[in-house]
């Protein structure tokens, strides 16, 4: 099996709509779906299974191709999109708006930088040929932020999406 990002994303895609043609009609039967309100402007009820789907297929695809080829497990990082993930869900039952889902998203990730050592080093070459290097003092701060920055947007960008329903028939 490849592992091309192209590939993967690919895959991805496919299984996250299978996943999803198995979720939505659950999340209708039980009644997990989102009602429109003047903050979320959308026709209907929408399933709340986008998150849920993506969780499992990066699962399937982390557990699967990381094995495969040679990789090992980074549990915190496994612990913190779940957790992530769980608040997500949680926020969807109990509306606990924007300041607990934040503070569930920063020190999640606050977690996984520090007992990972993921972190941003550099900007890249955006001014020169040479990379932007930070500060070391700053490395787990804008890992953090950046990250939950990240979170956030494609949160905020699936929100305005609604559904995979929608989104499908926006292509």
């Amino acid at each position: 099996m490849t592992s091309s990002p192209f590939f993967i994303s690919f895959l991805s895609v496919i299984l996250i709509a299978l996943a999803n043609l198995f979720l939505i009609p659950l999340a209708i039967r039980f009644g997990f779906v989102d009602k429109p309100t003047v903050r979320k402007n959308h026709e209907g009820e929408v399933p709340k299974v986008g998150g849920i789907s993506m969780l499992l297929v990066f699962f399937v695809l982390y557990l699967s191709l990381g094995r495969a080829h040679g990789g090992n497990l980074h549990l915190p990082i496994l612990f913190t999109i779940s957790l992530i993930c769980l608040g997500g869900i949680l926020d969807d039952i109990f509306h606990w708006g924007p300041r607990k889902k934040f503070a569930l998203q920063f020190f999640a990730t606050l977690f996984c930088v520090l007992s990972n050592d993921v972190l941003i080093t550099n900007l890249g070459r955006i001014f020169s040929s040479e990379p932007l290097l930070l500060p070391k003092f700053i490395w787990q701060i804008f890992t953090v932020i950046s990250i939950v920055g990240v979170i956030n947007a494609i949160d905020r960008k699936s929100t305005r999406l609604n559904s995979s329903h929608e989104w499908i028939s926006r292509m």
